[in-house]
């Protein structure tokens, strides 16, 4: 915790690095390919799935992280510049942690699933993320779901929807169940 009772996100993002650390170490023990391991969260989880797949954190000096083969980000914290939801969480640090910060060539193929109405992430902060996986080489998708706001997906229906969605996306790349 952080002066004034506010969480320090780098302590969570350190925490979310050691565990994908620990999977793609331990993936033969575990009986997993590692070489098809994808993260997925939402909203703050989100963030941290796609802190994993931007490389963070990175350290002065330190090797590049391994990353997952895909990221699945359902309202995902994607930039936590000034003016942003949740900027008062990071305010003292969001260059460290902001994902939209650290894109580059090696982020893996994204899906991000956003409700039009979804006032955390508002759509055009997932399309500039996007936009910037693109323009740096890479995959992104978005799948917009109209009229739903934050955490869509727990209703049934949606859930269902973002499911296939999901299925689709990792089959486009030779992931997921037969």
């Amino acid at each position: 915790m952080l002066e004034g009772g506010r969480p320090d996100v780098r302590g969570a993002i350190a925490d979310a690095r050691a565990a994908f650390d620990y999977l793609t170490a331990h993936a033969g023990e575990l009986g997993i390919d590692p070489q098809r391991i994808a993260v997925a969260g939402s909203s703050a989880g989100g963030h941290l799935a796609a802190a994993l797949g931007s490389g963070l954190p990175r350290a002065a000096g330190m090797p590049q992280s391994t990353r997952p083969v895909a990221q699945l980000l359902y309202n995902p914290m994607l930039d936590l510049s000034p003016g942003r939801p949740d900027h008062h969480l990071v305010e003292d640090y969001w260059q460290e942690v902001s994902p939209h910060h650290h894109i580059d060539g090696a982020v893996p193929p994204t899906l991000i699933l956003v409700g039009s109405q979804d006032p955390e992430v508002p759509v055009p902060t997932a399309q500039a993320f996007c936009s910037a996986i693109q323009q740096a080489g890479g995959t992104c998708e978005i799948a917009l779901y109209e009229g739903q706001g934050h955490g869509f997906f727990h209703d049934p229906v949606y859930r269902d929807k973002t499911n296939q969605r999901i299925l689709a996306f990792l089959h486009s790349l030779k992931m997921g169940p037969e």
